[in-house]
């Protein structure tokens, strides 16, 4: 097994790129609810929206598009499917974010040289089924795949409120 290439320099930019990336998709969320404000954009609701934990806003979110669906009448059960499994990935990237960022960063050294970083989530209590601590030591490659997922879902995310621009009034 070749051991993943270590440089802090590159971890924490990745770290930060997703923090950063992980508020865009929020925004994005909140967003698209005060699009389906009934008036559209109504006066404090972006307020209110803002106020939402994020789990609860994925779930406004959710409530909203069906209303909307629903007021307009608008028969598309594959734009509905699409909205669900969006909505499904963003509160999946929340549990997500939630593992990442209340993790602790241990730093490795020897010689006093850092040699490497190791993420601990202390909340995350194994299961039966997975009774494995959350331990990761991280390398240059730690973030490549969440990261790829989070934009895959921030586009998405994207094009789903553009499509509902589109069929709004």
């Amino acid at each position: 097994m070749v051991a993943k290439p270590f440089d802090a320099d590159e971890i924490y930019p990745q770290l930060g790129i997703f923090v950063v990336s992980f508020q865009y998709v929020e925004s994005k969320l909140a967003e698209i609810c005060w699009r389906l404000t009934e008036p559209p954009y109504a006066d404090g609701e972006r307020y209110v929206l803002a106020q939402l934990p994020y789990g609860p806003l994925v779930q406004e979110t959710r409530a909203r598009i069906a209303a909307f669906i629903e007021r307009r009448q608008l028969d598309r059960p594959r734009f509905v499917e699409h909205s669900q499994r969006v909505l499904d990935e963003c509160r999946d990237l929340g549990h997500l974010r939630n593992r990442i960022v209340h993790s602790a960063y241990v730093h490795l050294e020897a010689a006093g040289e850092l040699q490497g970083i190791m993420r601990s989530n202390l909340r995350h209590h194994g299961t039966n089924d997975d009774p494995e601590d959350d331990i990761e030591f991280l390398s240059t490659e730690s973030f490549t795949d969440t990261l790829t997922g989070l934009a895959h879902t921030a586009f998405t995310l994207g094009q789903l409120h553009i499509q509902l621009i589109h069929w709004s009034p």
